[in-house]
């Protein structure tokens, strides 16, 4: 199911003051919603909340977002053309319908990630221990932990993660 446009929309936002913090602010620990960030969002018309709901706290871990009614989000939202908003709509595509020429990345020029068994197949995910994270790492260094069998790439080198 998609999302409506205006939620996709203020999910940006949403993204957009955190890259505001982090290139003008004092951006805190990973994943985590201060208070300079909460001040940002309700500037932008977005109300920051922990529960869901207009009461729910705006600082913490996990924090989401509601459209503020009337608020500058959803003015300059409801200022745009619709067919705009139209040719701006996200279209999913799944990296298994993308053709061999699109898979190729310049590092990559033969699209030979190193990843096939030699068979055609690729290797199975590994699974953690737990059943609850494992730790994925990029060529650049980056790491972070997620669910078993995700794929998932890096924006830095344009890489997937491996486990």
């Amino acid at each position: 199911m998609m999302r409506p446009s205006i939620q996709w929309h203020s999910t940006l936002v949403h993204e957009m003051v955190h890259l505001w913090q982090h290139e003008y602010g004092k951006p805190s620990r990973l994943a985590y919603h201060n208070r300079k960030w909460a001040v940002k969002m309700l500037e932008t018309g977005l109300l920051p909340t922990g529960n869901g709901a207009p009461d729910g706290k705006m600082t913490g871990q996990s924090v989401g977002h509601l459209i503020v009614s009337g608020g500058l989000f959803e003015q300059v939202y409801n200022s745009l053309d619709p067919e705009e908003l139209e040719s701006l709509r996200l279209k999913y595509l799944p990296v298994a319908s993308l053709s061999a020429s699109e898979k190729n990345s310049p590092d990559d020029p033969d699209g030979d990630d190193g990843e096939n068994t030699g068979d055609g197949s690729r290797p199975s995910t590994p699974k953690s221990k737990s059943g609850i994270r494992l730790k994925y790492t990029c060529p650049c260094g980056n790491s972070l932990r997620a669910r078993s069998g995700l794929n998932i790439l890096c924006l830095d080198c344009n890489s997937q993660y491996v486990v």
